[in-house]
């Protein structure tokens, strides 16, 4: 809810909420039937290993890194990116796609999603990565759910933005209601 702070700004944008309160079952069912059809097959992928969260940092920052800089843009620093919960997929041993996500308990927020997609020209190694990213989200599901968290915040979604129409897309496919987001800004 928006509160009304002496001293504050406020900026507002959308915001895309899985609800883990509910059953397992009912979280899978609001997916799209794309979603729930590309995390079978990252399901049935005998090369496929996902890890909830990942032990090992190195292999997601550089991925994460490789992606951000794909993009024109650059990466935070390892330091800043340590503090966020690693969820990944390992393709043949391989880190291929992941997710920076904070964990403050009871709510989970992503940070950072990132794959090897961009640096790939096989289309069959595309659909793995696309795969494999939606389970990666299912599996940070089942362990925010496990662990007692109450709901995935996907962070922004920007659909009116064209470059950034396709990412609001993917977010808008876990079936998750559009809040308001509110940041507060202390005006000296």
């Amino acid at each position: 809810h928006e509160l009304n702070l002496q001293g504050f700004r406020v900026k507002s944008k959308p915001t895309s909420l899985i609800d883990l309160t509910i059953p397992e079952t009912e979280i899978f069912r609001r997916f799209s039937d794309t979603t729930r059809n590309e995390i079978h097959r990252a399901e049935r992928n005998p090369d496929l290993v996902f890890r909830a969260p990942d032990p090992d940092f190195t292999p997601s920052y550089q991925v994460y890194t490789a992606f951000e800089h794909s993009q024109g843009r650059a990466a935070f620093a390892k330091t800043d990116m340590k503090i966020y919960q690693v969820f990944g997929a390992y393709y043949k041993g391989e880190f291929i796609s992941g997710l920076y996500v904070t964990a403050s308990a009871p709510y989970l927020r992503v940070r950072s999603i990132f794959s090897k997609r961009l640096n790939v020209e096989d289309k069959e190694m595309q659909k793995i990565i696309s795969n494999a990213t939606r389970g990666v989200i299912w599996e940070i599901c089942k362990w925010g759910k496990a662990n007692n968290f109450v709901s995935l915040d996907l962070a922004s979604v920007n659909d009116t933005n064209p470059k950034s129409a396709a990412i609001a897309k993917f977010k808008l496919s876990f079936g998750g209601p559009i809040f308001p987001e509110y940041t507060y800004m202390y005006e000296s």
